[in-house]
């Protein structure tokens, strides 16, 4: 609804109803101070492509007009599925205060690919669990949709079946290092980290370095796997996901691990035995 709603503002605003208009959303659930807070966070081309490729730039930024059209696109909405009466509905377009607020002060010009490289990797979050001495991936989620507390709840179990067996758990509790978000702070999550021996921690705010090891694996992933991959739809990156990651593991080789790769080096260090 709000991809439509931005995409029809454009095409009235430009006057061509058929341009294309580029939307990449994703829904935040929480703000700064992990406080209830549900927004989306757009990215958005400045306007639209002709069916000749030719662009058509959107003439105007007023905000307050997309403010008005996102509430009265949601208490539509809300009348459709029954939540609010249609009366109620249009008490509420009366109140001087809506409660809805449309926010663009974030501008990427044309010529800044590494920022923009930087803010779609914000709504990129489909995560693996890596293990932190020898960087095998041991499980990996995906899905074409906002990921919830129950796909990190899957996370962790596949990660502990896949390093301890079926059914088993580490004998000493092992620290697991996530985003702190939502679907990872979650009271359902926490209880399956216990669960599983697991004792979970946040990447601390402003502090880069404690996640170099995942910055390390997604430029990997982007240099070795991504490009040149065929990417043009959800369908075909999640059917490819597998093996790109099965291929990270057994052959893409690490500097940190005498550039062997993760099974590799997993292999030589059971196979020299016990340090004494």
């Amino acid at each position: 609804m709000a991809a439509r709603t931005v995409s029809a503002a454009i095409r009235a605003l430009t006057e061509d109803r058929t341009l294309a208009v580029g939307v990449i959303a994703c829904v935040q659930t929480h703000g700064s101070r992990a406080n209830w807070h549900p927004h989306i966070h757009m990215i958005v081309t400045d306007g639209g492509f002709r069916a000749d490729g030719t662009f058509v730039s959107w003439p105007a930024h007023e905000v307050a007009p997309l403010a008005e059209a996102f509430r009265r696109a949601v208490l539509r909405l809300f009348v459709r599925r029954g939540l609010f009466e249609d009366e109620d509905a249009r008490a509420m377009l009366a109140w001087p205060h809506s409660g809805f607020h449309v926010h663009d002060g974030v501008w990427v010009s044309e010529d800044d690919r590494p920022f923009a490289l930087r803010l779609a990797r914000y709504y990129a979050r489909n995560p693996v669990a890596l293990d932190c001495h020898d960087r095998e991936v041991l499980a990996h989620v995906a899905a074409p949709r906002d990921l919830v507390g129950t796909d990190i709840q899957q996370l962790m179990q596949g990660a502990v079946t896949a390093r301890f067996g079926e059914g088993e758990r580490p004998d000493a509790p092992l620290q697991w290092l996530s985003d702190n978000g939502s679907i990872y702070t979650a009271l359902d999550t926490l209880i399956t980290a216990e669960r599983l021996h697991l004792v979970p921690i946040t990447t601390p705010a402003a502090s880069p370095e404690s996640n170099g090891m995942s910055e390390a694996f997604v430029n990997t992933m982007r240099r070795d796997y991504f490009a040149g991959a065929d990417l043009s739809t959800a369908a075909l990156v999640l059917e490819q996901i597998p093996g790109w990651l099965a291929d990270y593991n057994a052959v893409a080789p690490h500097s940190a691990l005498g550039y062997q790769s993760p099974l590799q080096y997993r292999s030589t260090m059971l196979a020299a035995g016990p340090m004494s």
